[in-house]
């Protein structure tokens, strides 16, 4: 609330699951220490005992703080991060490669593009890419769209889905897991 302008940066993160994860554990805790929750029913209120000035002087959400002041720099991602792209906002995600390392996209910057952000659309994409990385750190567009338009894949390259990822180290091209496929049950 003191500092509305304040800009926080995640950056060379892994995934973005675990930021929708936190603001919702933070979320449902803040629910138990501010007393606006108190009368409902069906919610465990502790305001009385752990509330404080400052729980109770929080006006957003924490999700609405986070769109309104936080960032992630993914430079980590794998398919199964980018259904919360859009939970989060497109314009609060900065994609990047962590060249040279493995764990990232390094060698294979085209196919895991085209593995993660075949079904964003072009304005998503320029978000993700560029947009939000130049507003945020005052980057001169001007001067580094010609270079990106020399080196970078185009944009119908990037939204051609790769039907068979390589094998390879980086994220994009992790294969799931026994829990990820808990995660994605429906019904346990």
């Amino acid at each position: 609330e003191r500092h509305p302008g304040l800009r926080v940066v995640w950056t060379e993160m892994p995934g973005l699951r675990w930021v929708v994860e936190d603001l919702e554990r933070i979320t449902r805790q803040l629910r138990v220490v501010q007393s606006r929750h108190a009368a409902d029913p069906r919610q465990l209120n502790f305001w009385r005992t752990f509330g404080s000035e400052v729980t109770e002087g929080l006006q957003c959400t924490p999700m609405a703080y986070f769109r309104r002041n936080c960032y992630i720099g993914a430079s980590m991602l794998s398919p199964f991060d980018m259904p919360y792209a859009r939970v989060l906002g497109t314009d609060r995600i900065m994609w990047g490669h962590d060249a040279p390392h493995d764990e990232g996209s390094c060698g294979l910057t085209e196919e895991s593009l085209r593995v993660n952000f075949h079904d964003f659309d072009v304005a998503e994409c320029r978000r993700m890419f560029t947009a939000t990385a130049a507003e945020l750190y005052h980057f001169d567009l001007d001067a580094l769209v010609p270079v990106a338009e020399r080196i970078g894949p185009p944009i119908d390259v990037v939204h051609t889905p790769l039907a068979d990822p390589p094998v390879a180290k980086g994220s994009a091209f992790w294969a799931p897991t026994e829990l990820r496929e808990v995660l994605d049950r429906p019904n346990l």
